[in-house]
């Protein structure tokens, strides 16, 4: 096994610690469907991150206001707020409630979890490209992916000019392998210029 998969497994390990040390699945599936998504559901962790997907009805922000203030009981939590974009409407952001948290179970291990509530339709919208993803991945792509985002995660324009789904695509569809073909590919493909 390659030391990208390894890293990026006990990445995981960590995750699976923490979501059962604070209680957020038990938490969430009192209000609807939980289902974990991005790179935690994806096997391609390369930071202290998780994205949940929840199922629930129209009244959305009751609901987060009730987890925020169960799950904010916790003493490892380190910042929680909810962001309503049926009323913010971000660009590219699902019509949805967001519950955004950060934990701190020691001092150098923040980890940042956000929590999607939405109707069951959308949050199949929202998940349905990531089980596609999941389907095409081998362990040769997965290495791939690993080294590129154990690369580019480091960069502060990681998650802003630079995004998970561009470096999906590049290895997936566009047989890109290691770093230097992600920073031809992004510029053949016109996403922005080389990071320095």
């Amino acid at each position: 096994m390659s030391t990208f998969i390894e890293q990026s497994n006990i990445l995981k390990q960590e995750a699976d610690w923490l979501i059962a040390k604070t209680g957020i699945r038990s938490t969430l599936a009192k209000h609807g469907e939980v289902t974990f998504t991005g790179s935690y559901f994806y096997g391609l962790m390369t930071w202290r991150d998780v994205d949940i997907c929840l199922s629930t009805g129209e009244e959305q922000m009751p609901v987060a206001a009730e987890i925020a203030k169960e799950i904010g009981k916790g003493n490892q939590v380190a910042s929680i707020y909810i962001r309503n974009e049926h009323v913010l409407k971000t660009e590219g952001n699902p019509r949805a409630v967001f519950i955004c948290m950060e934990f701190l179970p020691s001092a150098d291990e923040l980890w940042k979890v956000d929590v999607l509530l939405g109707t069951p339709q959308l949050v199949e919208d929202t998940i349905a490209p990531g089980r596609a993803l999941v389907s095409k991945l081998t362990p040769s792509t997965r290495e791939a992916i690993l080294s590129i985002k154990f690369e580019l995660c480091k960069r502060p324009d990681y998650r802003q000019s630079i995004k998970s789904t561009d470096i999906y695509q590049a290895v997936l569809d566009g047989g890109v392998g290691n770093i230097s073909e992600w920073e031809a590919w992004r510029m053949k493909n016109g996403k922005a210029q080389p990071a320095h």
